[in-house]
């Protein structure tokens, strides 16, 4: 009896600890899309000019046609200005931090701002959003000041020249995870980007985000662009959903998972076999007393699955409370590492996976040796004890 109760221990543990690592999976994957959703990511359609599938530029006579496309709301072509902080006044050290690129502000895809306040309709003419960790520390102290941005413009054909302009800093921008914009990129308006380039810059654009009209016409707008000759790709498609940790924590979770099972199995036929063994007393004076063996052997499997639906209500409670207590710990914590903001609790399709499991495979396990029963000869063995 003992071997059975620790069986069943770490039966338990092992389910348990297997639904509790997808809970928080699931819930580290969901702030993903809850931030998505904010941004109203999921409604852009990236377009590209160097994709294998890709067979038109993107100019302004293209972006028009994309623009009058069926479901486009908009279009934000996606280029940067080379800007740069020439003023030692302006750097955090001695050091000077190097570039900082005037990237278009688009509010679907806008970064965190962690100091000064941005409009909804994002930066104004002449404002600026700096990145706010460069080279040798921070720009927050420089929120709220007019500065001088440094920019190399064409003044002919081949030549160019250090032009400083005057710009109001409003924000600092979280630039922490690294994009395609650079490690130190700025935001600006795109009228600001129109004065920053030069006459001949710009013709043709390598990149441009489409906004649909609304997210459920992703796909139709996608394959109309498709079929026109652009390159095209959902924002919905390139959205992670488990990477490094995280699916290293989703194998780990289905290796307990595939062991708690292979315990419930041995444990069914153990305790199944050990049931119809030290129960023959029992089972012979039933038998005696005119139950058939068919009403036998219903009651082992009755009993297996009574057992099966007890380990699933505790394996359910400890899972419950364990997701609990650890996501409650964890949203505590300034910075955890699933970004969890919330606490998480197992979804309901895995608590019901539980309680159809355990019985099932308690009562598949212990038919073997339930079917003993129908080999049993009950008059002999009452009349040996």
């Amino acid at each position: 009896m003992k071997t059975y109760s620790i069986g069943i221990i770490f039966a338990v543990l092992f389910t348990s600890l297997s639904v509790i690592t997808l809970t928080f999976i699931e819930g580290s994957v969901q702030v993903d899309r809850e931030k998505a959703e904010k941004l109203s990511a999921l409604s852009l359609i990236e377009v590209t000019a160097y994709t294998p599938n890709a067979q038109i530029n993107l100019d302004n006579q293209t972006l028009q046609i994309i623009q009058d496309t069926a479901g486009v709301a908009g279009i934000y072509p996606w280029y940067q200005r080379s800007l740069s902080l020439e003023d030692p006044a302006t750097w955090p050290s001695e050091n000077n931090p190097g570039e900082i690129p005037a990237t278009p502000w688009i509010p679907e895809l806008a970064p965190g701002i962690i100091s000064g306040t941005v409009s909804p309709e994002g930066p104004g003419e002449g404002e600026i959003i700096l990145p706010h960790n460069i080279v040798g520390g921070t720009t927050e102290n420089l929120v709220g000041r007019e500065i001088q941005v440094a920019l190399q413009k064409e003044i002919a054909p081949g030549q160019g020249e250090l032009v400083n302009i005057p710009m109001r800093v409003i924000a600092t921008a979280d630039n922490s995870v690294v994009g395609a914009a650079g490690p130190q990129p700025s935001y600006v308006s795109y009228e600001t980007l129109e004065t920053l380039a030069s006459s001949s810059d710009y013709v043709n654009y390598s990149l441009a985000y489409v906004k649909v009209e609304d997210a459920s016409q992703v796909l139709a707008v996608q394959n109309d662009l498709g079929q026109k000759g652009f390159g095209v790709t959902s924002l919905s498609e390139k959205m992670p959903t488990l990477h490094g940790l995280l699916r290293a924590l989703q194998y780990f979770s289905y290796i307990l998972l595939g062991l708690s099972i292979a315990m419930v199995m041995i444990l069914g036929f153990l305790i199944g076999s050990s049931w119809v063994g030290h129960k023959s007393k029992e089972l012979a004076l039933l038998k005696m007393l005119g139950y058939s063996t068919k009403d036998l052997f219903v009651i082992v499997l009755g009993q297996l699955g009574m057992l099966g639906i007890i380990l699933a209500l505790l394996a359910t409670a400890v899972s419950w409370a364990g997701s609990w207590t650890l996501s409650s710990y964890l949203v505590s914590q300034e910075d955890n590492f699933l970004g969890l903001t919330h606490v998480v609790f197992p979804a309901w399709n895995l608590l019901l996976l539980m309680l159809v499991l355990y019985p099932l495979v308690l009562i598949l396990a212990g038919l073997v040796p339930a079917l003993k029963i129908a080999r049993f000869d009950m008059d002999r063995v009452f009349r040996d004890l």
